[in-house]
């Protein structure tokens, strides 16, 4: 008997950035995450994987996303030169750069989703002159996208410099070296998600045109992923925030709220925090007593 192991055909999108092009392709390579992108810019190859646990972590009060991305020095053809020939920690650079996918991502997962979600980025190729953190960011918004995991996809994002009037995207090293404003930032379904960057002394009007300039030259990229992705993606798992009761909400507002803005107002982070407990344990313990008298009035 004959066995087919190549799995299905790869699916591969191109998309056009400014002069670049920037192809995507899925199906191929690590085929057991929920989903996984490879990007290819040129020299410049990046692999971005996404894995979400099926139940939400116990006693989590907040999303626990992690982020990472790599840069391992075989990418650029080098070998580490310490003793062990081994990859350091993680630099500041990677670090920073996690950190701008990560504020790209979690304001577009549901509120209330504590599913555990990984997504690593790690570069595999990489030219001097190119910008694969760039590419890390276009391809954990893909592949999110792509993936049964609850997202509100798609979203898209890169690097724009503004050099000689003329917003560019996705540059090279030569062009961000006099560019007076560089920024990156990421386009979600309802608009902007984050920008970060830096610039010289530019006029406002100018930021404000580089910045709709980077939004336009986005969009039509972002549109052809969101066909790409109801192609070639999975459909997403159902979510639903549990609803609380109207009557513990009122109930809660009522005692806490005005507190809360009298806690929240205060100028020092430790007071504040203090504060904000107290209100919270003095309720705590009044609920607890309601209950117990409840009980025995019972």
């Amino acid at each position: 008997m004959d066995i087919d192991i190549r799995g299905p055909r790869p699916e591969t999108l191109d998309l056009e950035l400014g002069q670049r092009l920037v192809t995507l392709e899925t199906g191929r390579i690590a085929r057991q995450a929920d989903a996984s992108i490879l990007v290819r810019e040129s020299e410049n190859t990046v692999l971005v994987t996404v894995v979400a646990a099926s139940e939400p972590r116990a006693g989590a009060d907040f999303f626990p996303l992690t982020v990472e991305y790599r840069e391992k020095m075989a990418a650029a053809g080098r070998i580490p030169g310490s003793f062990q020939r081994r990859e350091g920690r993680i630099s500041d650079r990677e670090v920073l750069v996690s950190r701008l996918i990560d504020r790209s991502l979690r304001p577009l997962f549901p509120r209330g989703f504590r599913n555990e979600v990984q997504v690593q980025a790690t570069v595999l190729s990489a030219q001097e002159s190119g910008d694969p953190a760039s590419l890390a960011l276009l391809g954990a918004g893909a592949a999110l996208t792509l993936s049964e995991i609850p997202f509100e996809g798609p979203v898209l994002g890169c690097r724009s410099v503004l050099r000689n009037g003329t917003s560019i995207l996705l540059p090279v090293a030569g062009e961000r070296e006099d560019a007076l404003a560089d920024l990156i930032l990421s386009l979600g379904p309802r608009g902007l998600v984050m920008v970060e960057g830096e610039a010289s002394e530019v006029p406002d009007e100018a930021m404000l045109d580089h910045l709709w300039n980077s939004i336009e030259g986005l969009e039509a990229p972002r549109e052809a992923l969101a066909d790409w992705a109801a192609r070639a993606g999975k459909k997403k798992k159902p979510f639903a925030i549990p609803p609380h009761p109207e009557e513990w909400v009122s109930r809660l507002e009522e005692h806490c709220l005005p507190a809360l803005r009298k806690a929240l107002s205060e100028s020092g982070k430790a007071a504040r925090r203090e504060a904000v407990e107290r209100i919270l344990r003095d309720y705590l313990d009044r609920r607890l007593n309601e209950g117990a008298d409840e009980a025995e009035c019972a």
